[in-house]
């Protein structure tokens, strides 16, 4: 008897003893901890219950990262952070720049396809003041520069790489080219926009505004997720990659799904995927 009040001591139960033959048989009470833990459990799982996952689903480009960030910034106390603008910098120069040499490509491909049926999208490569444009993009684009890392050398370069995409998006072929994007050749959204003022957006002091980093294209890979308090209701935002070879990811994030908004781009309804061109 001893030895088990020591022990009930210690180990916090109560044990009694119970003499059946030689027989001794011990019974304990629930512990402080115990409770505690019980208690905290289903805290938890109250508290779980009470978050509502949203996962927002789609083929590329279909809006997803859009929808994505304007929750963010009309939800979130802080809105789009300072590395949202930094990155846009980058991301819509970036753009242009594969933008306007998928154009001059997709415009001979074209013509080379047929001359007769697309003789507007043929450029003369021998004019030498088109020839020097297009290899001072060339240049930039080979060289993978870092945008958001642009000191005073290389703003004066920087400024030439904007007027040389402002003068070919001028180009009568490449505006007859840019017509047949999405029936013809997949092609980012908003595009038109960004080159109509991407003398302004090669300027070394160029500062995104919160529209362009809305409808700046940003390829998302993997599973990026956001949590947001709205009227004491919680929630988990899941963006995801929508490319084909992203999609077998999604099936990681489907439990305890409240509910999943589809997402689907109405102007893409006939236009090339991204994953099916050649």
């Amino acid at each position: 008897n001893f030895v088990l009040k020591r022990y009930s001591f210690q180990f916090g139960f109560e044990p009694f003893l119970s003499n059946m033959g030689q027989c001794s048989c011990l019974s304990f009470t629930k512990t402080y901890a115990e409770s505690e833990i019980e208690h905290h459990m289903l805290q938890h799982k109250t508290t779980s219950n009470g978050i509502y996952k949203l996962l927002l689903l789609g083929t590329g480009s279909s809006g997803k990262s859009t929808l994505f960030k304007q929750f963010k910034c009309l939800f979130d106390p802080y809105g789009l952070e300072q590395h949202d603008f930094q990155d846009t910098v980058h991301a819509i120069r970036t753009n242009l720049i594969e933008s306007t040499v998928k154009l001059l490509l997709k415009s001979e491909d074209l013509y080379r396809e047929d001359s007769e049926r697309f003789a507007d999208c043929y450029m003369d490569l021998e004019n030498e003041v088109l020839f020097s444009h297009i290899q001072n993009i060339e240049k930039f684009k080979s060289a993978a520069v870092k945008f958001q890392e642009i000191d005073d050398e290389k703003s004066v370069a920087l400024q030439q790489l904007g007027d040389s995409i402002a003068f070919i998006w001028k180009q009568p072929a490449i505006q007859c080219t840019f017509k047949h994007r999405g029936t013809r050749f997949s092609f980012m959204d908003n595009m038109a926009e960004f080159f109509t003022k991407c003398t302004e957006m090669f300027a070394s002091d160029f500062y995104p505004s919160k529209e362009d980093v809305l409808k700046c294209k940003v390829m998302t890979t993997g599973v990026v997720c956001k949590s947001y308090d709205i009227r004491d209701n919680f929630f988990q935002i899941y963006d995801v990659g929508g490319q084909r070879n992203e999609r077998k990811k999604w099936i990681h994030i489907f439990d305890n799904v409240t509910a999943v908004i589809f997402l689907a781009a109405l102007s893409h309804f006939d236009a090339v995927c991204f994953e099916d061109e050649k």
